[in-house]
């Protein structure tokens, strides 16, 4: 029985899932785990052709499934996020799971900040080749926990990640939800329009969730080279609407940096110079022209950047921003 509706501090955790059989359950089991137990668990099946939604009917009335036609990732949230009926929203990838404390450590420091409607922190990244577990950006300066405006927090690579966001469902209805439009980078582009209503979070400097980089579900391909200068142009306009334009320009840059590794990787050399003239005023230039020259001969310049930037070679990272 959910009892939503009777705590200000009540959670649903809604985990999207596609063609999830493989990792499912695991996802599951680590939301219905919590030391704090959250108040529902909502499982939308995007449309999945393998045993995700049988595997899923197997927790019973501990879950609720919902089943739609595929999506993608954006309306499976947004599925979930119109059928939950708590006050806050947890998310979680259906190839991910949570770490035990992790509703309860946000929950409790959100309780001491009342007026704050959002929280994030670190995650840690499993290997399957390896079994090896790295942190993510984490500062070893920086308290186990504070409160601080995302837009500062993202250049100092402390970004939170899908799986650490408990955020509150008045907040996201009113940021309008997640971009169905956006077949990637749907979820920063969320993050940020959140944050341009309120920009203080409370950030947990301490990993709440594991990503696994064996399996995705968002496509890794770059299917659309227009997503970046559509998102670039939503978001500064809306950085501009909030009065935020200034705080938000190191962001677009990082953002559009990732962008430009990425396209290079993809060998699209030609989306890369468009970026360096539509928001060349934004990189010094000696990136500029690097970048611009690199553009000509991107598999060539790829692997050198391979080597100049540590952790590139590692394909996961390319994963989100």
């Amino acid at each position: 029985m959910c009892s939503c509706q009777n705590s200000d501090y009540s959670v649903s955790a809604v985990i999207p899932a596609y063609n999830a059989e493989m990792t499912i359950e695991r996802a599951i089991e680590s939301a219905l785990a919590q030391t704090l137990p959250v108040d529902e668990v909502i499982v939308v099946d995007d449309g999945s052709k393998d045993k995700t939604a049988k595997l899923a009917q197997n927790f019973g009335d501990k879950i609720t499934l919902h089943r739609q036609q595929n999506g993608g990732a954006s309306a499976a949230r947004n599925a979930g996020i119109k059928k939950a009926k708590c006050r806050w929203i947890a998310f979680l990838d259906c190839d991910d799971y949570w770490l035990e404390e992790k509703n309860e450590t946000q929950i409790s420091l959100l309780k001491r900040h009342p007026k704050i409607l959002w929280s994030a922190g670190g995650y840690e990244i499993c290997r399957y080749e390896s079994s090896e577990k790295a942190p993510a950006a984490m500062n070893d300066s920086l308290s186990k926990s504070f409160t601080s405006s995302y837009l500062d927090l993202y250049p100092q690579g402390l970004k939170g990640h899908t799986n650490t966001m408990l955020i509150k469902r008045s907040l996201l209805v009113e940021a309008g939800l997640f971009d169905e439009n956006l077949r990637r980078s749907n979820d920063i582009d969320m993050w940020f329009r959140v944050a341009f209503r309120q920009p203080e979070l409370v950030y947990v400097n301490s990993p709440l969730a594991v990503q696994q980089r064996q399996f995705s579900f968002i496509t890794r391909s770059v299917q659309d080279e227009n997503i970046p200068f559509r998102l670039a142009e939503k978001l500064s306009a809306q950085a501009k609407d909030a009065g935020l334009s200034e705080e938000f320009a190191p962001c677009l840059r990082i953002i559009l940096k990732w962008w430009i590794i990425l396209l290079i990787r993809c060998g699209n050399g030609r989306a890369v110079r468009r970026i360096l003239t539509d928001y060349g005023s934004i990189f010094p230039t000696r990136y500029r022209f690097s970048n611009r020259l690199g553009s000509f001969l991107p598999n060539i310049y790829y692997h050198y950047l391979q080597h100049k930037i540590p952790g590139l070679k590692d394909a996961g990272k390319m994963g989100d921003i």
